[in-house]
């Protein structure tokens, strides 16, 4: 398997000079190379996939409906509103002022 870094750079749309992509090139060789070689050597037959790195349960609350905040929120939302400013008429926001 080979990755290709220029096309690594492309999907990532970043910038590098030709000593960073060969560097780039190189790490990523090493790292395929070390993956391939870690599952040639490795027994991996029987085990069962992983989902999460730790087997720690899940702590989040569980969801359940509770009280909602109704319209108490609202005066956040900016407002937009039809203003002649300049002898311009548009629709502008109007964002609420702490």
């Amino acid at each position: 398997m080979k990755v290709d870094a220029r096309k690594a750079i492309a999907l990532a749309k970043i910038k590098m000079s030709e000593g960073e992509i060969e560097r780039l090139q190189k790490d990523l060789d090493e790292m395929v190379e070390l993956f391939q070689k870690l599952l040639e050597d490795e027994e991996i037959e029987g085990f069962e996939p992983m989902y999460t790195p730790s087997e720690a349960l899940n702590p989040s609350r569980p969801d359940k409906p509770g009280e909602t905040l109704g319209e108490s929120w609202l005066y956040l939302v900016p407002r937009k509103e039809e203003i002649e400013r300049e002898g311009k008429k548009g629709v502008y926001v109007k964002s609420p002022r702490p």
